[in-house]
């Protein structure tokens, strides 16, 4: 007989399967703890020996969390992307080295998606109102005023001196689709440089590392975005990360028709061919960005693309079809 835990995380499930009387490590203690930062509950656990040095482990992992949090905020005024998108329209501007390796990563993927991931949506969602108690679908005129400032290529990199310039003034840059990432890898790196090996840190996307207290595999599961009773699959993760992009996270109705934040910077609008695209990958950053990729490129050209970077994905088209690449692991949970 088997027991199950479950933990929904932004359609993601933590399974922890085990026999019931399971046999633990003598001293192995699991410490976790939860704040909210990245506009979303991030929880850290982690198993070890020592009270005292998972407890400081995780208290610099949510130091270096919030430290990103503060620097690529969009919706922060005081953020130092805030001032960037300010200052940046006028004279080139000197980057921090997070802010640096975020923008330049984005800049990357930009054009290795054709423009699919692009950061300088900023002008876009503030037009939208996302971040806002009160998004809105802004008038048509609107947006084909605002879109010729959505185009990655009008960002001028310094890569000696790490600073940007905008080529157009009005642009602004958007972290939304890297930030996250990036920052709970830089959280996984704190915590393995104190000596941690078993850890998991949940924030909608899931990174895992070692294995869960029944010294198993972190086993995690993808839930069908418009089915909460449907697990489309379930996979062992020792060491990994899976972010998913979904228009089930930030949306709002009007007639029925479901507007969501996930926008094409090629037409202003939501894009509608996927409900949802994860992406499994050693690197928690770039699942981040080619998640969101992915499900703006549709599940056509975002299988083609995912296939010759050999990427694993799972995309549900916008009639919930269920589309793994070549390189995704299934494996179904078994009945009991």
């Amino acid at each position: 007989m088997k027991i199950r835990w479950l933990l929904i995380s932004g359609g993601l499930f933590l399974l922890l399967a085990c026999l019931l009387t399971p046999i633990l490590r003598v001293r192995d203690i699991t410490v976790r703890e939860t704040q909210f930062l990245l506009g979303t509950a991030v929880e850290i656990t982690v198993i070890d020996r020592e009270r005292k040095k998972t407890s400081e482990a995780i208290s610099h992992a949510f130091e270096k969390i919030q430290e990103i949090d503060k620097i690529a905020n969009f919706y922060n005024p005081q953020s130092e992307l805030s001032r960037v998108n300010y200052e940046a329209q006028y004279h080139p501007v000197k980057l921090s080295n997070d802010l640096w390796n975020m923008v330049e990563i984005s800049y990357r993927y930009g054009a290795i998606t054709e423009g699919a991931f692009d950061i300088t949506v900023g002008p876009l969602i503030k037009l939208w109102g996302w971040g806002s108690e009160h998004p809105q679908i802004p008038r048509s005129e609107k947006i084909k005023k605002t879109l010729p400032l959505v185009n990655y290529q009008l960002l001028e990199l310094d890569y000696q001196q790490k600073t940007l310039f905008f080529k157009k003034p009005g642009m602004m840059i958007d972290l939304g689709g890297v930030a996250k990432g990036y920052a709970l890898g830089k959280a996984l790196e704190i915590l393995k440089s104190h000596g941690i090996q078993h850890i998991l840190i949940s924030a909608g996307q899931i990174l895992a590392q070692g294995f869960n207290p029944y010294k198993k595999p972190w086993r995690i599961g993808l839930q069908h975005p418009r089915n909460s009773q449907q697990l489309l699959t379930v996979i062992n993760i020792t060491g990994g990360t899976i972010a998913t992009s979904g228009d089930y996270q930030e949306f709002f109705e009007v007639n029925g028709k479901r507007y969501h934040h996930l926008l094409n910077p090629h037409t202003g609008m939501p894009a509608r061919q996927c409900q949802s695209v994860s992406v499994l990958d050693e690197d928690s950053t770039l699942a981040d960005i080619l998640s969101t990729a992915l499900f703006v490129l549709g599940p056509e050209k975002g299988r083609a693309l995912a296939e010759k970077l050999k990427i694993k994905a799972l995309i549900v088209n916008d009639r919930g079809e269920v589309y793994f690449t070549s390189y995704f692991p299934r494996e179904l949970e078994e009945k009991d």
